[in-house]
């Protein structure tokens, strides 16, 4: 065995060639915004305080794929409500036609990035020059479909679709129906997220014509967290709510402080695992 250097006196050896062993690190993805004092807030809501009387939870899945949840809750004035939902995933699909034989060649991240797409092929041995194009409509990712029922009667029906117009995004289209009272609104969410990025937007359509934003971002870089949100009402042509929040994470222990309700309301939160 080697003998270390003074630096290295302190650090994990290498049984096989003592050569000192290298500190592995955790990198934790980047929350999203609600979600940055979320160990402390779930000690308090889930452990020590219920905000239901009584709440149930079941989780099926059919063999065909269907995932089924069923959900009810009984509030401590004694009112309940529950829910039925079903979610499926339909997998990536696309459809392929031969147009013309030509030499164009197409860069790798146009077609990647585009479900309408001209895409090249290599010729054959007796025709090295020659590409075949083709347009390609494909889905990469799958769609997933939610349809839920709760006992206000009102039907809920979400598309979820990932990878929609670059990598990292998602998109969600959601609405809500009374069979009864007619449409009950509609809303389009978006997700972004990277090693170092976690952004979302939430639009929300009233039956009235109103439309409210949510925006929200978070970005992180060795374990601290930066973050903002903040509302606007496009009627009113007003921001509606503003937030901020700093934090700090690892593997071991979160530290959080966040200004919300307009800057008007301070909290600190630290949650550590012993």
């Amino acid at each position: 065995m080697s003998i270390p250097d003074f630096s290295d006196v302190s650090k994990p050896m290498d049984g096989r060639t003592g050569i000192p062993a290298p500190i592995l690190t955790t990198r934790m993805p980047v929350p999203a915004f609600s979600d940055i004092a979320k160990p402390s807030n779930d000690l308090l809501n889930k452990d020590f305080y219920h905000v239901t009387a009584a709440t149930l939870d079941v989780k099926l899945k059919t063999p065909n794929g269907v995932n089924l949840n069923v959900k009810g809750k009984q509030g401590f004035d004694g009112a309940t409500s529950g829910s039925v939902e079903g979610k499926y995933t339909v997998q990536p699909q696309g459809n392929f036609i031969n147009l013309i034989s030509v030499a164009i060649p197409m860069p790798l991240s146009l077609r990647q990035h585009l479900l309408l797409a001209l895409q090249a092929y290599p010729g054959s041995n007796d025709r090295p020059n020659i590409n075949h194009v083709l347009m390609q409509y494909r889905i990469k990712s799958g769609i997933t479909i939610t349809q839920g029922w709760t006992t206000t009667n009102n039907l809920d029906t979400k598309f979820e679709a990932e990878n929609v117009i670059a990598q990292g995004v998602k998109a969600e289209v959601q609405s809500l129906f009374n069979p009864k009272s007619g449409s009950k609104g509609q809303k389009l969410n978006l997700f972004f997220k990277n090693p170092s990025t976690n952004a979302r937007a939430f639009l929300d359509y009233a039956p009235g014509g109103n439309i409210n934003a949510l925006v929200d971002a978070v970005v992180g870089h060795d374990g601290f967290l930066l973050g903002a949100e903040a509302g606007y009402d496009v009627q009113r042509a007003a921001i509606t709510r503003y937030s901020a929040a700093l934090g700090y994470q690892t593997p071991m222990f979160t530290a959080s402080l966040a200004a919300t309700n307009n800057m008007s309301i301070m909290a600190a939160s630290y949650y550590q695992k012993v």
